[in-house]
């Protein structure tokens, strides 16, 4: 029996492409995700930061709120 499921997307996927506040820019978690590695925090703040907050609906303009976030994040 073939237990692949093609027709839906991956668990993990669609939690990572949930988008969640952070501060002023609502981003998705798997962006929060790669910057949190990026910047050396471990698993438990990780867990916390992006695994713990409250998916909200996407914005109007994800891709202003993803510059908003890459500016303030490189600052």
């Amino acid at each position: 029996m073939d237990m692949k499921n093609t027709g839906r997307r991956n668990i993990i996927d669609q939690v990572l492409d949930e988008y969640v506040p952070w501060g002023g820019p609502i981003v998705q978690r798997r962006v929060l995700l790669s910057h949190m590695r990026e910047q050396g925090f471990d698993a438990r703040a990780i867990d916390f930061w992006v695994f713990g907050r409250e998916a909200v609906p996407p914005p109007e303009n994800p891709e202003w709120h993803l510059d908003f976030f890459r500016q303030t994040a490189a600052l």
